[in-house]
């Protein structure tokens, strides 16, 4: 856990060597760096606490894990250190409005819960959803490539409406990771630390990084 990382090249791959498959490659890399994950999910939640920070250590999170689904050379400790810094007041800004948008999701649909009505319960669900559509590709493109605010917001607005179908697969691998950590509280405090934000992350950026590369306008 406390080693420098894969910072040496390795013996490499055989010119002839065929491909991998996209999802076996992924479940490879997610595998040599667990540990880089579980140290990656303790430096975000340290950093993410103040709430204030919150943006900053989410971009910084993004940032580590295509580092890591682009098979890069990388050292979890000064990335994300050195990622804090990137575009501070648009992430703070940022991180304050998702947090802001998904409080008033959950609370909506809390409200609903709690009286039965509908009609609370459905526009939650709505504003969770888009915001999580729109952010998970915003902080993969304002993390890891030089635009400006405004193209940063229009790519991440266009690319989840072209390709709904990898959209919905991040929500649902971040609702799979993170709901039942929330719905088993307080008995998950310790998966918590080690491993949900991070792992949803790792994933939601092997989905989105691909989509990105397709669908980018600069």
């Amino acid at each position: 856990m406390f080693r420098p990382l894969y910072l040496k090249e390795g013996p490499g791959i055989p010119k002839d060597a065929p491909e991998k498959p996209y999802a076996l490659a992924i479940l490879e890399t997610f595998v040599r760096e667990f540990w880089q994950l579980i140290k990656l999910n303790l430096l975000f939640l340290a950093c993410a606490l103040p709430v204030v920070t919150y943006g900053a250590a989410r971009g910084a999170l993004a940032r580590c894990t295509v580092n890591m689904v682009r098979d890069i050379p990388n050292d979890v400790w000064s990335d994300f250190r050195e990622a804090l810094h990137n575009e501070p007041r648009r992430h703070t800004a940022a991180g304050l409005i998702e947090l802001g948008l998904l409080g008033l999701g959950f609370y909506t649909m809390h409200i609903g819960a709690e009286t039965g009505l509908q009609s609370f319960t459905v526009p939650g669900m709505i504003i969770v959803i888009l915001c999580a559509s729109y952010f998970q590709y915003f902080w993969l493109i304002s993390a890891n490539l030089e635009l400006k605010t405004e193209e940063a917001a229009r790519n991440a607005m266009l690319i989840g409406l072209l390709s709904p179908a990898r959209t919905a697969a991040c929500i649902l691998i971040e609702a799979a990771v993170l709901l039942p950590c929330v719905f088993f509280l307080p008995f998950t405090i310790p998966l918590i630390l080690a491993l949900p934000f991070s792992t949803a992350g790792f994933f939601c950026s092997a989905v989105g990084w691909r989509v990105l590369k397709k669908y980018l306008i600069k």
